[in-house]
């Protein structure tokens, strides 16, 4: 192995030994050799040293091909430029929050990306981000607080966190129905949208598409996020919590451990699968939180297929036909799939009645009286007011239903009432009523939000804001890994914090902090990467897939 000396000046024991060399063989000196020399480390001494050399004139060499030095560029602009071609090696696994203000301040003014324009569904994009993000603070805060689980005023529970409209901020399940209706609306607006122009050969084209990347679409990312996990199980870093809940069983081996995995991830792909009373609706094993995947598959296979069967049918017939199936699944128990029929209800609505500001424009043939334009001017005040009051109304009303109490809702003031309103189903099997009711919430809450008044809709600006639309870009992704960053994170600041809930509020405080805010960064962080790793080109790839299997008509 032969490496090349690329430095000037050898140290003064290689000038000896070389000069001692050169006289016994009748050589010239090193002084007087070239500096290039060939020198083979396996036959001279020191070869460690060569080797540290040559990677410090690695280095030098790089840093003076992409500093420039010696040119006129000035210190900033060499540290911009050699920041600039490390950028995607340095930076692939740091989260988009730290990227973003270097991407900006290395980029030339004239060439920085503008703002990006957000599209009309686009709060419903920030709205499935935020609900994410409370799947995890249900999921997080609970650990600590388990009290929450209660309602306001039940058995002397006054915390402020069990207040009404104050709960849906950690309502967990509530987020869920919330996710169901945003698949079903978002899933079938398109195909729907076709229907209406009567382009039947371009809607059966998006329907066709939109069922056969759907499957990909979610699995693809679950068979990544839980390959890892399996690996961190087996490497011993997944922590039982307090709650007791099962973990990923340790192989002996991490053969046995990926073969379990395996298994454990296509027995979650079988949408079909017998459900008994809701009762058996297992996630992963490592990763309980993916019991809603199947439903998703399954609702998302259920409007595709009305949507195909009352394609050509009219459209009160579609109204109609749908809102049947969605009361029909609501009594007997399908609380989930019913959430998929209301966001195809909801879809059809939002282009049957589109959400558009009231007019007080004149047509030419009529006469712009001053009385007749005053008219108009004062009933689109008065019907602009009139829609606030009422979306707002509604807006509460949805958070309201968010806020029943997992546990012991028919008991808790408040609630009472409405505990009796429920289907049989609901009554006997305790919990679910919370479900019945955060799904009609869900409804509500969202058509509240369709139907804010523009121009800039009052209710959907907390989903526009850019915090709420990263959370959206994100929120597959922190929704896979956020039960895994609660058991490897989150779970090892329990055992302190325990010990500080039994000692004085103010450590108790101070623990929750701190374990929250490690968590949450950490959560963030991976559901980023992952995002930009796995996610985004799971999308892709699908939509590859997609175009290689359909073929050109």
């Amino acid at each position: 192995m032969r490496f090349t000396n690329p430095f000037s000046h050898p140290p003064r024991d290689t000038y000896e030994r070389h000069s001692l060399i050169a006289e016994q063989d009748g050589r010239a000196s090193p002084s007087t050799e070239s500096l290039d020399e060939i020198i083979d480390i396996e036959k001279r001494e020191y070869p460690f040293l060569v080797s540290v050399r040559s990677a410090r004139n690695s280095v030098s060499s790089f840093l003076n091909e992409h500093l420039h030095l010696g040119g006129d560029l000035t210190w900033t602009d060499r540290l911009l430029t050699l920041l600039t071609t490390l950028k995607p090696f340095v930076f692939l696994f740091l989260p988009t929050f730290f990227i973003s203000p270097f991407n900006y301040f290395t980029t030339p003014l004239g060439q920085r990306p503008k703002p990006r324009k957000l599209g009309p569904t686009a709060y419903l994009d920030g709205l499935r981000g935020v609900a994410a993000f409370v799947v995890y603070i249900f999921h997080f805060s609970y650990l600590w607080f388990p009290d929450l689980r209660w309602g306001y005023g039940f058995a002397g529970h006054q915390m402020f966190w069990q207040m009404p409209i104050v709960r849906a901020l950690h309502s967990g399940r509530a987020s869920v129905t919330v996710f169901f209706v945003i698949s079903g609306f978002v899933l079938t607006l398109k195909t729907v949208s076709m229907i209406h122009k009567r382009k039947m050969d371009q809607a059966l084209s998006a329907l066709a598409g939109s069922a056969f990347r759907r499957p990909f679409r979610l699995y693809l990312p679950i068979f990544a996020s839980t390959f890892i996990i399996a690996l961190l199980v087996y490497g011993g870093e997944y922590v039982r919590d307090p709650s007791g809940a099962p973990v990923p069983p340790r192989g002996p081996s991490l053969d046995q451990q990926l073969q379990h995995w395996f298994w454990s991830t296509v027995n979650l792909m079988n949408p079909f699968r017998a459900i008994v009373n809701r009762e058996n609706m297992k996630g992963s094993e490592y990763d309980g939180h993916l019991w809603t995947i199947p439903v998703e598959f399954k609702g998302s296979l259920l409007v595709f297929f009305l949507l195909l069967i009352f394609a050509r049918a009219k459209r009160w017939v579609h109204m109609v036909g749908v809102t049947g199936i969605t009361l029909w699944l609501v009594h007997i128990g399908d609380w989930d799939q019913a959430l998929f029929c209301a966001g195809l209800l909801l879809a059809e609505l939002s282009i049957i009645m589109p959400n558009t500001a009231p007019t007080t424009e004149t047509t030419e043939d009529q006469l712009p009286s001053y009385r007749l334009r005053t008219v108009k001017r004062y009933g689109s005040q008065s019907i602009h007011i009139f829609r606030h009051a009422g979306t707002v109304a509604l807006f509460f009303l949805g958070l309201y239903l968010f806020s029943y109490p997992e546990y012991y809702g028919a008991s808790t003031p408040g609630f009472i009432t409405i505990s009796q309103w429920v289907p049989d189903y609901y009554k006997a099997m305790g919990d679910r009523t919370q479900l019945y009711w955060n799904s009609i919430g869900a409804i509500i809450f969202i058509f509240a939000l369709m139907y804010s008044p523009p121009a800039e809709p009052l209710l959907q600006r907390p989903f526009t804001t850019s915090f709420a639309q990263y959370l959206g870009q994100i929120s597959y992704s922190l929704y896979l890994w956020h039960g895994a960053i609660n058991h490897m994170v989150g779970v090892r600041w329990l055992s302190p914090a325990h010990a500080a809930l039994s000692l004085a509020g103010a450590q108790a405080k101070l623990a929750f902090f701190w374990g929250s805010l490690v968590n949450t960064l950490a959560l963030l962080w991976a559901s980023d990467v992952f995002n930009r790793i796995v996610d985004v080109n799971a999308v892709k790839l699908t939509r590859w897939l997609g175009e290689k299997a359909w073929r050109k008509d």
